[in-house]
């Protein structure tokens, strides 16, 4: 059986009794397991020299220049958008449906607005706070009540 190791891609001649046993490459030490059926052969890839990169590079476009070779889209001029065919409306930098600007020549994706804003309700909160002042009242009179009594009945005595 003639089958590449799945790690390395070593070329490896084995035996057919070897099929859907585990089996160590001699290359990379990979185990695997053998299929029953071989996979189609790949070529060994060859040990290939990379060139040194040269002392002296030439110099390119720059990106100034990239821009200034684009002819870009005055916005008073378009009825329609570039971007989306929406019409355009006269005095409008960006297209509302696609984001199309036609100084950059390009759609933006726009921010989202994950903020909102932060609602207090007032009249809740007070009417909690006096709920739980009135629920203290009650408790303190509750585990209080012998000395609340004795307090009365020294102030009336019959």
């Amino acid at each position: 059986m003639k089958l590449n190791c799945p790690a390395c891609s070593t070329f490896l001649e084995l035996s057919d009794s070897l099929a859907k046993k585990l089996v160590r490459c001699p290359k990379c030490e990979q185990s695997f397991v053998v299929p029953q059926v071989p996979p189609p052969l790949i070529a060994q890839k060859p040990n290939l020299a990379v060139e040194q990169p040269p002392d002296e590079y030439e110099l390119g476009v720059s990106a100034a220049e990239v821009a200034a070779s684009h002819s870009t889209v005055d916005p008073a001029t378009l009825q329609f958008c570039p971007g989306c065919g929406a019409p355009w409306k006269p005095g409008t930098m960006e297209c509302k449906k696609c984001h199309y600007m036609p100084a950059l020549g390009a759609q933006i994706k726009p921010r989202k607005n994950d903020r909102r804003p932060v609602r207090i309700d007032l009249s809740g909160i007070i009417s909690l706070l006096f709920l739980a002042a009135l629920a203290y009242g009650a408790w303190q009179l509750f585990t209080h009540w012998n000395s609340v009594m004795a307090s009365i009945r020294s102030i009336f005595p019959n």
